[in-house]
């Protein structure tokens, strides 16, 4: 008898699997790494945004950041630049934007391509 595998058709198209949505709240981002890239998945009011976990302004980690979810911002935890947590926006200085990556939800888990 053959043995055959099989993959999700999401990690051949470069999908890569994150966390649980409801491992994701409000006040608490969720890191993990997906291809050799560290991602950062947020929940903003109900909807859950991904980004490269990499301020941009130097580059550090914002998994540690603070949300505030009234706000839908994230704060860095570093310098203390502020990001708009559903676009990325910086709102401390506007050449310093996080990069968004697609984001899917399939069966609770959540999904993410970097690009």
């Amino acid at each position: 008898m053959e043995l055959i595998q099989l993959q999700l058709p999401g990690e051949m198209s470069g999908w890569h699997e994150g966390p649980k949505v409801g491992d994701v709240t409000a006040n608490k981002p969720v890191a993990f790494e997906g291809g050799g890239v560290k991602i950062l998945v947020l929940r903003v009011k109900d909807k859950l945004r991904a980004f490269r976990n990499a301020c941009g302004h130097v580059g550090l980690p914002l998994e540690r950041g603070t949300c505030n979810a009234e706000a839908g911002t994230i704060t860095c935890p570093w310098h203390g630049f502020r990001f708009n947590a559903d676009t990325g926006e910086c709102l401390t200085s506007p050449e310093c934007q996080l990069e968004p990556f697609a984001l899917r939800v399939t069966a609770g888990v959540v999904w993410v391509k970097p690009t």
